[in-house]
């Protein structure tokens, strides 16, 4: 498109073609001389704009080029851009990003796997102002949501700009930083000293080993009782960077509380739309009954729909907007009829296949 643009505007092609004509007649008379490298020798642009995209097609999947000077060429491979070298036993398909993305809540985050600056130069000049204002007030630790009204865009142009970075490979989506965020080693993980993670990390932090550190997640805890062990304000801050870090590397993935309502206490049904339903059994029913607490019981009733095991607490929340501390009374009042269990978010951990 960019070629048929550009000779459609200034025969762009076609001049380009005869200053190669003398080079592919010299080469059908002396076959040992190759026509592209004396093209590229030569100068012509034509030749070495196609080269380089071939070059950043097949290097990072990710191709930022000026046909002719004028004409701009952007587009991503995202088989190539989000499938990193060390993966090399894990490919990330397309699906697995619409999955991803099909799942992104107003209570995620993103977090930027370039610096803000340098992605802002990166930007083509027809780019949409909005996803500068949502660069300029990004924070790992502001939700969407939050993102939204610090930006004065819509929640939906939010997703839209969250979803571009994201395909584009400049993005991941996380559950925003904050202390009760537990955390735990990807099984996809480099652990081995060789890695080439290894030099990468002791150039961020040189104070810090990246072995220890990940053993320090060998066992899901809260990112709060990693701040705990470090002392002094600053050291804090930098266990949040190293955080975010592990992160971008894909070496950390986040659990999530899920909770599942015991088959002592429930039976499921499958609605007319094929969904799963959780109700209460007999059983069920006869405990509620013994609870004195009225409004307990009330709230508990309402949250059953979600113990099926498929959703987790933040996302009870957003649905039922209440905060964690209403979800916690209603679940510590009620845990002896329910399992609680740590799983990672498939909108946050598309890339480890978990």
């Amino acid at each position: 498109m960019a070629i048929k643009h550009e000779e459609s505007r200034c025969c762009y092609f076609c001049t380009q073609k005869k200053l190669m004509e003398p080079i592919l007649e010299d080469y059908r008379e002396d076959p040992c001389r190759h026509p592209s490298l004396i093209m590229l020798d030569k100068g012509y642009t034509l030749p070495k704009t196609l080269k380089n995209v071939f070059d950043q097609v097949s290097d990072t999947g990710i191709v930022y080029e000026l046909m002719n000077g004028w004409t701009e060429i952007n587009f991503c491979l995202p088989i190539k851009a989000h499938n990193l070298p060390f993966d090399s036993e894990l490919y990330i398909t397309e699906g697995d990003i619409d999955s991803c993305l099909d799942l992104l809540r107003p209570y995620h985050a993103m977090l930027l796997l370039v610096e803000v600056r340098s992605l802002i130069k990166q930007l083509p000049t027809d780019s949409s102002p909005a996803l500068v204002r949502l660069l300029r007030v990004y924070s790992a630790k502001k939700n969407l949501q939050e993102l939204a009204a610090d930006s004065d865009l819509e929640l939906s142009q939010i997703f839209k700009l969250v979803c571009h970075l994201v395909y584009w490979a400049k993005a991941t989506v996380i559950y925003p930083l904050c202390e009760h965020n537990v955390y735990a080693l990807s099984p996809n993980a480099p652990t081995s000293i060789k890695s080439h993670l290894v030099d990468e990390f002791n150039k961020a932090f040189p104070d810090y080993n990246l072995t220890e550190i990940l053993s320090e997640f060998s066992f899901p805890s809260q990112f709060d009782e990693h701040q705990k062990v470090i002392d002094g304000r600053h050291r804090k801050s930098e266990m949040v960077k190293i955080v975010i870090w592990l992160l971008k590397h894909r070496l950390l993935i986040q659990l999530h509380d899920y909770l599942y309502l015991k088959p002592s206490y429930c039976e499921i049904t499958t609605s007319a739309d094929g969904k799963r339903v959780v109700e209460l059994n007999e059983a069920g029913k006869e405990q509620l009954a013994a609870v004195a607490d009225t409004n307990s019981v009330a709230a508990f009733s309402d949250l059953i729909k979600y113990f099926d095991g498929t959703r987790h607490i933040e996302d009870i929340m957003y649905f039922q907007d209440i905060n964690r501390c209403q979800v916690a009374t209603i679940v510590d009042r009620f845990l002896p009829m329910l399992y609680k269990i740590q799983l990672a978010d498939p909108a946050t951990s598309y890339y480890a296949k978990v």
